[in-house]
């Protein structure tokens, strides 16, 4: 490469970085709010949520899980009152419209006090959702989320049946969870309800629009 040449490779590196310098400020002022928001609570930080998994125990055997969740409890199940001293712990430190608790699982319907802890939340003045696979819902399960002021219920819907059922790994997990949906909506509780889909490589998109139809 004579020197000419390579002053051409140089002007023409110079340019290319240049663009896309260019292009990454343009991003970066896209969320340039995003950014002080997140630099502001760097600087104080901000608990917003708390995750309570209740169990490690769950009746499905989900492909995408990354937590250990047998069916059967293996080791002893954590006390009742631990969840309610640690909800009291919260509450000592915490203003109840600044937080709210995320009820995790396992699948937490699978523990029966589930609403003596959340009721508890509700009593301390605080917000609480559920994530559940929607299979162990019942019109009792619903009265129940009533009774202690559910906020938001988190169904999984991942496809149609088939693709739903491959990725859950239990056969008639899918009309479970649409009927589930279907009582949510149908109750005191409808406002709360949300369906997420996990995205997967057998999903289409097109089904998306089923799903919703399902539900209804």
């Amino acid at each position: 490469m004579n020197e000419l040449d390579a002053y051409r490779v140089t002007v023409a590196r110079t340019v290319v970085i240049k663009s896309l310098l260019g292009g990454l400020q343009v991003q970066l002022n896209k969320y340039e709010p995003y950014i002080r928001v997140k630099d502001f609570l760097a600087e104080h930080p901000h608990l917003r949520f708390v995750f309570l998994e209740l169990t490690n125990q769950c009746n499905l055997k989900c492909r995408h899980c990354g937590s250990k969740c047998p069916s059967q409890q293996e080791q002893g199940q954590i006390e009742t009152n631990f969840f309610l001293k640690a909800i009291d712990d919260v509450t000592a430190h915490t203003r109840p419209g600044d937080l709210m608790f995320c009820i995790t699982g396992g699948e937490p319907l699978l523990r029966r006090d589930w609403h003596v802890i959340c009721e508890h939340i509700a009593e301390k003045g605080f917000s609480w959702g559920m994530t559940t696979n929607g299979t162990l819902i019942t019109p009792q399960t619903i009265e129940l989320m009533e009774r202690t002021k559910i906020q938001t219920i988190s169904v999984s819907i991942d496809g149609l049946k088939a693709n739903h059922e491959w990725l859950r790994n239990v056969k008639g997990c899918f009309d479970s969870a649409i009927k589930a949906i279907r009582l949510l909506l149908n109750s005191g509780v409808s406002h709360c309800v949300q369906v997420t889909t996990v995205v997967n490589t057998r999903l289409r998109l097109h089904e998306a629009s089923d799903i919703m139809a399902l539900s209804q």
